[in-house]
C-alpha cells in the first residue's frame, strides 16, 4: 500500500512540474464612460506576472505609475474631447512572466461636445432668385433660427433636422431692390448654447 501511495505522490509531482502557468492580467475596472469634459479614476491591476507595462496612444489619457507588478494601484486622467466624434480610447497593458506574455485592454470611451457644423457658410445666386443648398452635420437635433419682423425673401427646407447629415435648401425670391443684399440664418442645437451649438449660414444676393 505504501509503495502505491509513493508511486502516485511522484506522479503528481511530475504532472505538477510539468504543467504550463496559466497567466493571469485583469482590473477591477475593465471599462470606463466620460462625458467630453472629462475625469478622473482609479483602478487597481492584477497579474501573476514578474512585470507590467501600460500605453495609451492618446495624449488626452495620461496615467501613474506606467508600470509595475503583481497587484498595482493606478491613477488615471483624461482630459476634454475637442473632437467632432465619441473616442473609445484603450489602455493597453502587457504582462509578463518568463517566456510568456499577455495583453489586456482597460477601454475608455468619452462622448464629444454637442455640435453643428457647415461644409460651407456662405453661398452666392443671381438677382433673379433661385435655390441654394447647405449641407450641416450634427450630434444633436438642431433647428433653423431666422431673423424675425417683415417677411422674408427667402424660404428654409428643412427647418429641423439631425443628428446626421443634412442638405438645407434656401429659396430666394428676386432681388428688385438694387443693391445686393443678404440673406441669413442659424442652425442651432435645440436646447444647447455655446459657439460650437450653433452656426451662421449666408445666400449673397446679387443685384
Amino acid at each position: 500500500m505504501k509503495r502505491i501511495l509513493l508511486i502516485a505522490a511522484i506522479c503528481f509531482m511530475t504532472v505538477s512540474c510539468t504543467q504550463d502557468v496559466v497567466m493571469s492580467l485583469y482590473s477591477d475596472v475593465p471599462a470606463v464612460h466620460f462625458g467630453p469634459e472629462g475625469g478622473n479614476f482609479n483602478m487597481v491591476l492584477f497579474t501573476n506576472g514578474s512585470s507590467w507595462t501600460a500605453t495609451c496612444d492618446d495624449p488626452a489619457v495620461t496615467f501613474s505609475p506606467t508600470s509595475g507588478s503583481y497587484t498595482t494601484p493606478m491613477h488615471v486622467e483624461v482630459k476634454d474631447n475637442p473632437e467632432h466624434f465619441t473616442k473609445a480610447i484603450p489602455i493597453k497593458f502587457t504582462s509578463t512572466l518568463d517566456d510568456k506574455s499577455k495583453s489586456y485592454n482597460v477601454v475608455i470611451t468619452q462622448d464629444c461636445s454637442p455640435f453643428v457644423i457647415a461644409e460651407e457658410d456662405t453661398q452666392r445666386i443671381g438677382a433673379e432668385g433661385g435655390t441654394v443648398r447647405f449641407v450641416v452635420n450634427s450630434n444633436k437635433p438642431w433647428i433653423v433660427d431666422t431673423p424675425t419682423g417683415t417677411a422674408l425673401p427667402y424660404t428654409v427646407d428643412p427647418l429641423q433636422g439631425g443628428p446626421n447629415r443634412t442638405t438645407i435648401s434656401v429659396t430666394a425670391a428676386p432681388n428688385n431692390t438694387g443693391v445686393e443684399r443678404v440673406l441669413p440664418f442659424y442652425v442651432v442645437l435645440d436646447g444647447f448654447s455655446g459657439s460650437s451649438a450653433r452656426v451662421l449660414l449666408m445666400v449673397i444676393q446679387g443685384a
